[in-house]
């Protein structure tokens, strides 16, 4: 059992890893442009959002999608299958809760919140999919076995 959280802890740390790295360069650029700043800005928010990635991965996101998958996909399913949707589950959720997450962070008082809020999230999502599918999962599975499902 010890050896399978530990896997399971780091796959999830390469994982959020790599999509924190690309997301925070996406929103950087998005919002500032391709500058000095907004490397300046990306590299002194790497650390907390990293942090808080990881931390809303494994204390809400992992345990729910995890039920959320179970009921989805049957014992029988093949591991692709299984694999594309726990990703699909992953990225739907980690993008809901990061982009709460830095959209709370970077709160100007605004009355606009959740439609800010809202049109982060459809930016962010094919972003963060494509991403996961075809970037941050494959180079991870390359190196680090998944854990079990």
């Amino acid at each position: 059992m010890k050896k399978i959280l530990q896997k399971e802890l780091q796959f999830s740390a390469w994982i959020t890893l790599g999509m924190v790295l690309i997301m925070v360069a996406y929103n950087m650029i998005l919002h500032f442009g391709f500058t000095a700043d907004a490397l300046m800005i990306g590299l002194q928010s790497f650390v907390p959002i990293y942090v808080g990635a990881f931390l809303i991965e494994q204390t809400i996101v992992d345990h729910n999608v995890k039920r959320i998958h179970k009921l989805i996909v049957s014992p029988t399913d093949d591991a692709f299958k299984k694999a594309v949707w726990f990703s699909f589950l992953m990225v739907t959720f980690m993008v809901l809760a990061m982009t709460l997450f830095a959209s709370l962070l970077s709160n100007t008082g605004s009355d606009v919140f959740w439609s800010e809020y809202l049109v982060s999230v459809a930016r962010n999502f094919p972003v963060a999919l494509i991403a996961q599918f075809f970037v941050v999962g494959p180079i991870v599975r390359a190196f680090i076995a998944p854990p079990r499902m």
